[in-house]
């Protein structure tokens, strides 16, 4: 199991911020994306709430836990 990253709790309290009929999404992705999708976003009317960066080590480790996985 990798420790660290987002878990139930953390999830739970996010979606506990969103007001009744309103929606919200949480996204996490590669710094590559991070340009054209906060662009997309904000240029459909959207605001980025957070913006956190994973540590490089815990990225990998999720990546390995993964490939020894499968």
């Amino acid at each position: 199991m990798i420790t660290g990253l987002l878990n139930s709790e953390d999830i739970r309290a996010l979606g506990e911020q969103v007001s009744p009929g309103s929606s919200a999404a949480l996204i996490v992705w590669e710094d590559l994306w991070a340009v054209p999708l906060t662009a997309a976003v904000r240029a459909s009317g959207g605001q980025v709430a957070a913006h956190e960066r994973i540590p490089a080590d815990l990225a990998e480790a999720a990546m390995s836990a993964v490939d020894s996985a499968g």
